[in-house]
């Protein structure tokens, strides 16, 4: 090497503060640098390795490419090189078969160069800095390459094997792998501390043989070492390098041309699309003539980039995330995010500088030993090869693959990394073979499958069965499938078929008093499930003509998300055989299973209670993921549909009237009288609704009508008492017959809402002991009374706040577990609703005795009726 001028060395105590002029300035357009030199800096980049001698190809590539007054002037650059013998041992064994200079095209040269220089000055450990100076911020940094120095014409032979890719095989395309820049990784100590990586972490990444002790000192760029840092010039600095840097790709790129992952990269390009950029193809006319047009390698992705691209796509809504797609194309299959996007960023919140992707991508022959005999030998029976395997089955697989964040994936965190179900994938350093750096993440290579958790969980069949296309779409529209991957809770997934879905009873129609059965269909062009309305006979059960006017989307999507809540249940059906018959699922409302004689079970939504009319599931249609996955799978030939009738109505159907009084009779007039049935003034609904009722479910207990008829007796009021008390009064001129009424009305409702208690609890309900609060407020105490309440599968015990102990009473199968809903419509206009807006679930009990909160309650009621007698200046 070419000893520095004693001047030089002499001044170089300066050089600190010119980079911290350069660091707070270089975005200026009059930074001075590029104006006028320090004298006593010496040679610039150009002249400095011109003069060394040893870096002779270097030269060739500045000149060649015209850089050679760039980097000569002044200014701020930032060039990674290496002397001749390192560029020899690179001609010696390189990915793109050039033995020597000669050979390397314009675009390798442009590759060589660019990809090597930055544009501000960055010393060996500042290269980890962010803006002001944070320390191990960052690990990518935009270099000089363009997008344009790796532009060059596919053949059709090597065009993805996707029909995006069909109308280019004959003549091949000009293609970009992306239209962003690929920056450069390095990787420095300050980021390995400040993002809790091990040393072990940059060996294996960066690819280091087993005798290479790692160094807090050391720097990688591209992968590679700095052999001797901070070799200073007056317009930069340069950085020799133990190998060449050459131009890192992006994941895609990477797992598409590796020839030990092909099936991998099968699966992945299943989603790429050419996409055209007009402001590509404006430049490459013009740099090289022609009309050819541009396109571009994208992926389709819920994270990624569509900078440049105009024309020949569009953009659909899939699960309500903006997804592109090519033109006159619908997908409902797609990544996570984008492989082959250079400059992704792991989240919209996060910059490109501070973290990359991660893909874990099985080998060959672990992807062969998966299929053969493995865990994926049910896709294989399924659908015989990968190729016929569906894209929404695929994408599950691949996407579990990828990790958008590389902090969070690195060796040392292997253990913390989780799949789809967000549990440990289970990862180990023995299970990579080797990584890949690419410019926007890593490559892991294994030796090992991870498939997703939805392969195994309860909502699996939707995969692999073309009769539930309507549940496997719902499942993802809706985000389900976050809930029904989770591993930590057991699931009984009832599971309609497609052809389950052709009689679904809507229930606001029923409400409007003008009942339609839906008919669900999934639309393969539009890639989303609609619905067709046909005119319904409630007595009959028999389907009309179809209706003018079909459900909209928004309605399609309300039912259909209410009836997929009230077909999941968080236990196991399975103790039906210990005589547990009723399930409380994720809508807050019941279901009752039944063994079947003929094997397997009955299963009923309040509906098929109403209509008796049990579904059916066959033992060879229940699938058993509880080796692996989360649960049981019920696949029904039909929908499980909720009650159509509110607590009102079943209570009233049950009252009779004063000639000919049904077993609720007495308790039906007083709920009437205390107001505990009420019209909402917001929210259409089946008539009345229950006053204590919030979008819970809840159990509602019916005295006798002599219990009824005690309380009276002993002191209860009634509206009836209290208006022949009025009456009484009425030469009375300031007594305030709504203030008496209100009063005697609250009273009534303290007796009342003791009787409706949150929870709802069944007999056969399974073992059940809890203290659940009632509607009814002590107080004294500012809290809610409670009701204690010990259920088994062949009774149901209450006890109240008196300390009395009763039964519900099960003689007659009509009025005890009475499945209702009440349902609020989103217009306060029935006929004028479209949508769901809330409901309450409740069960209805028949009891011998009334509940008392305490034992002296009624007594209380006959002291205060007196005191307002005399509150309201009642003379009797």
């Amino acid at each position: 090497m070419k000893n520095r001028s004693k001047k030089t060395a002499q001044r170089w105590w300066l050089l600190p503060m010119m980079v911290a002029c350069v660091l707070c300035t270089s975005c200026r357009e009059d930074y001075y640098l590029d104006e006028k030199e320090p004298t006593w800096l010496g040679e610039s980049i150009y002249e400095f390795l011109d003069e060394e001698g040893t870096y002779t190809y270097f030269v060739r590539l500045i000149n060649d490419l015209d850089y050679t007054e760039v980097l000569s002037k002044t200014g701020s650059k930032t060039l990674f090189v290496v002397d001749d013998a390192t560029f020899d041992a690179f001609f010696a064994n390189n990915a793109w078969g050039v033995s020597s200079y000669d050979e390397l095209s314009d675009s390798h040269k442009k590759l060589l160069l660019n990809s090597s220089m930055l544009n501000n000055v960055y010393f060996s450990d500042m290269l980890g800095y962010a803006s002001g100076r944070l320390e191990g911020r960052t690990i990518r940094r935009t270099s000089a390459v363009s997008i344009y120095d790796d532009l060059y014409k596919m053949p059709g032979t090597a065009l993805p094997e996707s029909p995006y890719w069909d109308s280019f095989r004959a003549d091949g395309l000009v293609l970009l792998k992306d239209n962003s820049p690929a920056p450069l990784v390095n990787f420095t100590h300050d980021y390995l501390v400040a993002n809790n990586f091990s040393p072990e972490d940059y060996i294996i990444i960066t690819g280091q043989d087993s005798s290479y002790v790692y160094n807090k000192s050391d720097v990688f760029v591209n992968g590679v070492r700095i052999a001797e840092p901070n070799l200073k010039c007056k317009n930069g600095v340069v950085h020799r390098m133990e190998r060449l840097i050459t131009p890192l790709t992006n994941m895609a790129e990477v797992v598409t041309t590796d020839s030990a992952v092909t099936r991998f990269s099968q699966l992945l390009n299943r989603f790429a699309a050419p996409y055209y950029s007009r402001t590509a193809s404006l430049e490459y006319q013009r740099l090289y003539g022609g009309t050819d047009s541009v396109y571009v390698k994208k992926y389709l992705a819920t994270h990624g980039h569509n900078t440049g691209l105009s024309g020949n796509y569009i953009t659909s809504t899939t699960s309500g995330v903006q997804i592109s797609a090519p033109a006159d194309t619908l997908v409902d299959s797609y990544l996570k995010f984008d492989p082959g996007w250079n400059t992704f960023t792991s989240s919209n919140i996060v910059a490109m500088h501070q973290d990359m992707g991660v893909m874990f991508v099985p080998s060959d022959e672990a992807l062969n030993a998966y299929w053969n005999g493995g865990g994926g030998e049910f896709l294989k029976d399924r659908f015989g090869t990968w190729e016929n395997v569906p894209n929404y089955v695929i994408d599950d697989f691949v996407n579990n693959h990828m990790k958008p964040s590389f902090v969070a994936s690195v060796p040392s965190k292997f253990s913390q990394v989780k799949n789809d179900g967000q549990v440990e994938m289970g990862i180990e350093k023995d299970d990579v073979v080797r990584s890949i750096l690419c410019c926007n993440g890593v490559v892991f290579v294994t030796n090992r499958v991870f498939p997703p958790v939805s392969y195994v969980a309860v909502s699996a069949p939707t995969l692999v069965n073309e009769n539930m296309k309507i549940m496997r779409w719902a499942i993802e529209q809706y985000g389900f499938d976050a809930y029904l991957l989770s591993m930590d809770s057991y699931y009984s997934f009832i599971l309609p078929t497609d052809d389950a879905f052709k009689a679904y009873v809507d229930p606001l129609s029923v409400a409007k008093g003008e009942p339609e059965v839906w008919e669900f269909y999934y639309d393969e062009k539009g890639k989303r499930v609609k619905a067709r309305a046909y005119e319904y006979d409630m007595e009959s059960g028999t389907k009309g003509a179809e209706k003018s006017t079909a459900p909209t989307l928004a309605q399609v999507d309300d039912r259909l998300e209410d009836i997929i809540d009230y077909h999941i249940i968080v236990d196991t059906i399975d103790l039906s055989h210990d005589g547990k018959l009723y399930y409380r699922n994720k809508a807050n409302g019941t279901v009752r299973v039944d063994v079947s004689p003929q094997g397997g079970y009955n299963v009923y939504g309040g509906y098929q209670i109403e209509k008796e009319m049990p579904i059916h599931v066959t033992l060879d249609n229940i699938k058993d993921q509880t080796k692996e996955g989360n649960g049981k799978t019920y696949i029904v030939p039909d929908v499980m549909m909720t009650s159509l009738q509110s607590a009102y109505s079943a209570i009233t159907a049950q009252a009779g009237d004063e000639a000919n009084p049904g077993p609720f009779y007495e308790f039906h007039k007083l709920m009437g009288e205390s107001g505990a049935f009420y019209v909402d003034e917001d929210f259409a609904s089946f008539g009345q609704t229950v006053e204590a009722f919030n979008t819970y479910h809840y159990t509602i207990y019916i005295p006798s009508n002599e219990a009824v008829r005690e309380a009276i007796a002993a002191g209860l009021p009634t509206m009836e008492q209290a208006e022949e008390f009025i009456l009484s009064q009425e030469e009375n001129y300031s007594f305030d017959e709504d203030d008496y009424r209100d009063s005697i009305r609250a009273i009534i409702a303290d007796f009342v809402n003791y009787h409706i208690q949150d929870n709802s609890v069944y007999v056969g309900g399974g073992h059940n002991v809890g203290n659940y609060e009632t509607s009814t407020l002590d107080e004294e105490t500012g809290t809610f009374c409670r009701l204690s309440v010990v259920g088994t599968n062949s009774d149901l015990t209450v006890t109240d706040g008196a300390g009395n102990v009763q039964k519900v009473l099960t003689e007659d199968p009509k009025l005890y577990n009475i499945m209702t809903r009440d349902y609020l419509f989103d217009a306060s206009d029935l006929q004028q609703s479209k949508l769901i807006e809330t409901s309450s679930f409740a069960v209805i009990h028949h009891v011998k005795d009334a509940l008392y909160h305490h034992k002296d309650q009624v007594v209380g009621y006959k002291e205060k009726v007196e005191r307002l007698k005399q509150q309201f200046s009642i003379i009797e």
